[in-house]
């Protein structure tokens, strides 16, 4: 009886051993599945943050331009229309503006990848040139200016010599 029992106690002691083995193991694969639920939650939600700032980015930028160019009409730049219209529509370039005899197009670069944009005002002197879109001085501006800096900035640009 007592050999019975000894066995009866090793079986019991397994068998707790068992169990407590098997609620560790389910307390390990419910962390994992936690733990990869919140790092999948976390990387959406920056990804999610990334592509909005992104797109307030792209909205700021469009628009920054287009105020440069307004700015630079109302200072009394001209709208050259004709100007590299093959070109302009072939590589979605903005079109030419003239002043004084000066030629200026906008446009945007990214420097280095990751980095916020810059507005880009590039400009010739030479009105043959300036038909067939080809530019030889680049002004870059951040995009984020507000429009009143955006307007000094032109007003200067726009008075300085090529």
């Amino acid at each position: 009886m007592k050999k019975a029992l000894k066995i009866l106690g090793i079986i019991v002691a397994v068998a707790a051993i068992a169990y407590v083995v098997c609620e560790i193991i389910q307390f390990i694969i419910q962390y994992k599945k936690t733990k990869d639920g919140l790092e999948e939650t976390a990387s959406k939600q920056i990804f999610s943050k990334k592509k909005k700032r992104k797109e307030i980015v792209e909205e700021t930028l469009n628009n920054n331009i287009k105020l440069f160019e307004e700015s630079m009409v109302a200072h009394g730049a001209k709208l050259m229309e004709e100007f590299d219209e093959e070109n302009r529509d072939k590589f979605e370039l903005r079109p030419i503006y003239e002043y004084k005899g000066n030629y200026f197009r906008m446009g945007f670069l990214v420097f280095d990848e990751g980095e916020d944009p810059y507005i880009i005002v590039n400009a010739i002197d030479n009105e043959k040139f300036a038909k067939i879109g080809i530019m030889e001085e680049i002004e870059a501006y951040p995009y984020d200016m507000t429009a009143e800096r955006i307007n000094e900035v032109v007003g200067e640009f726009l008075e300085t010599e090529l």
